[in-house]
């Protein structure tokens, strides 16, 4: 098993995290906006369903779907 070495740069991308937003997801959506959250992808209805990918601080990013 290798050694994992802290010094290594990470590179941004996809985390595989999706987080629940209570309530109506367009208006949460908007709160965060409104609050500096940068969003890859706005709050989309597909036919499946509502979701919204985000930005964290590092360029990571997670995925919003609706509770």
């Amino acid at each position: 098993m290798a050694d994992f070495d802290p010094s290594f740069p990470l590179e941004p991308g996809t985390t595989g995290i999706q987080f629940t937003l209570p309530g109506d997801f367009e208006r949460s959506c908007g709160a965060l906006e409104e609050n500096g959250v940068v969003f890859i992808q706005p709050p989309t209805k597909e036919s499946w369903g509502w979701w919204a990918s985000i930005s964290d601080p590092d360029g990571n990013q997670i995925m919003l779907v609706p509770e």
